[in-house]
């Protein structure tokens, strides 16, 4: 790890600890909640040591995996408060937070992920109800995130449980198969009451999969609607976003798509409400979904004459891109009237949508017909 990391590392520590104790001093008081504490620290400098190595020219979704990851284990923010998504490293950020701070928290750890270039914060700050919290007791809380676990199809070939609950603080432990289920773990345990913050101690690999990377990209040509897999989130997706490139009548590049147990969120903007229930439709075709939360924000564009671009300088632009890059050096480009045809073979499904983004974000591009295969 370098100085710079182990010094974000250090900070992190710091201001959980001083979250946790909350400024007490009794020793009593102490006692009861450095033992969390101690847990985050082997979890940062140990465990996390290698976890959070970035690999080789590391995908968006790699980056959006590990971006929840910190935000849910450095900060108080729940699982479900924040939406993320990431493209070409940018990530963007969507939801409600209690407070400034916390804003300026969240920013500075998503920055602090290895391949992240930029933080587009859409969060907004909602301050906490004085809605009574219900307190549940520590053997309750275990119990039920062990039941809900064991309970999830999606996490069979996992073995993940809750080690300890301390005053709604669930210690994690466990080997899990996937990134994925690593993520679907804490977002599992996150649901049950009683639960405050969760702290893991999950052996998990550092990068996708095959399962994940390379079946989910051959699921997401599919209609299947029961994936019984966690990697069935980023399959949602991924086919979701190829599935608005493909459209000339949605500002694919402008729209950000996030997946939590089957349900799909859309954020950004579009510049109508047209725009918006039509990525809405294409959404909710996706085999899977659950459901649907548009979030789009509508601004409306400034009418204007959309420069003509020739065909054949958008496939010169495109091809330029795909032979600069190994990944690609199986993938044919062709162009016809505005929209880009990809044929081929790519090694995951997060290859097959990166080449589809580059090529719709290309000037004239108006879509994209991705015919990739993944091998």
């Amino acid at each position: 790890m370098s100085s710079k990391a182990l010094a974000g590392r250090w900070m992190q520590l710091k201001r959980y600890v001083r979250r946790r104790l909350g400024g007490r001093n009794d020793t009593n008081a102490e006692q009861l909640q450095l033992k969390p504490v101690w847990i985050v620290l082997a979890m940062l400098f140990v465990g996390f040591g290698t976890a959070n190595a970035m690999p080789p020219q590391a995908p968006d979704a790699w980056i959006t995996a590990k971006a929840k990851l910190t935000l849910w284990t450095h900060s108080d923010i729940r699982s479900n408060a924040v939406k993320i998504d990431t493209s070409e490293g940018t990530v963007t950020m969507y939801g409600a937070v209690d407070s400034a701070s916390q804003k300026k928290e969240a920013s500075e750890l998503i920055l602090s992920v290895e391949g992240v270039k930029h933080v587009q914060d859409l969060l907004q700050i909602a301050p906490p109800s004085n809605t009574k919290t219900i307190t549940v007791a520590d053997e309750i809380v275990k119990s039920e995130v062990n039941r809900a676990l064991k309970l999830e199809p999606a996490l069979k070939k996992s073995s993940v449980s809750a080690q300890s609950a301390d005053k709604g603080v669930v210690v994690l432990t466990g080997t899990a198969e996937t990134m994925s289920d690593l993520i679907l773990a804490f977002i599992v345990t996150d649901s049950v009451d009683g639960v405050r913050h969760v702290v893991s101690e999950i052996k998990a690999p550092n990068q996708f999969v095959a399962v994940e990377s390379v079946r989910a990209g051959a699921l997401a040509k599919t209609t299947q609607s029961n994936l019984i897999t966690s990697a069935g989130d980023m399959r949602i997706t991924t086919e979701i976003k190829l599935r608005l490139l493909a459209d000339e009548d949605t500002p694919a590049l402008s729209i950000s798509v996030d997946t939590n147990r089957n349900r799909v969120s859309l954020f950004g903007t579009v510049a109508s409400p047209a725009q918006s229930d039509r990525a809405k439709r294409v959404a909710q075709r996706v085999g899977g979904v659950a459901s649907v939360q548009n979030y789009l924000q509508v601004v409306p564009e400034t009418k204007r004459e959309l420069a003509e671009v020739d065909d054949t300088d958008i496939r010169n632009v495109i091809a330029k891109f795909l032979q600069e890059r190994p990944e690609f050096k199986n993938v044919d480009v062709s162009v016809v009237h505005g929209t880009v045809h990809l044929t081929g073979t790519v090694a995951s499904s997060l290859d097959r949508l990166r080449a589809a983004l580059m090529s719709r974000s290309t000037p004239g591009a108006r879509s994209v017909e991705n015919e990739l295969n993944v091998e």
